[in-house]
């Protein structure tokens, strides 16, 4: 029967010094209109095709998006400095996702 492309199948030939270029390439060749885009994307995740992070994080919390000047003072309040969390790294880009598609996407 046919095999299937799991996670840790990609992780364990990259791990064994497989590229994951060359991987993608053999299937491009192979497939059929080429790889279809969702699994590319899975496949990156999977083999680290995306650079230094390795997986989607997902976390549930509030978040204020202010103007930069405007946290700036927030921050600099003394009684609400406490209550505020850390700022979100700049290098990722958020996106929303309605609840009843995260497992789809994620």
């Amino acid at each position: 029967g046919w095999r299937k492309i799991t996670p840790a199948l990609i992780e364990r030939a990259c791990d064994s010094g497989i590229a994951l270029d060359a991987i993608i390439r053999f299937l491009q060749h192979y497939c059929e209109g080429g790889i279809p885009t969702s699994f590319l994307i899975r496949l990156k995740l999977w083999g680290g095709g995306y650079g230094e992070q390795p997986s989607i994080e997902v976390e549930q919390a509030p978040m204020l998006y202010l103007d930069a000047k405007i946290l700036q003072d927030l921050q600099a309040d003394e009684d609400l400095q406490p209550l505020l969390g850390t700022e979100v790294a700049q290098q990722g880009r958020l996106v929303r996702v309605p609840a009843e598609n995260l497992a789809r996407v994620v």
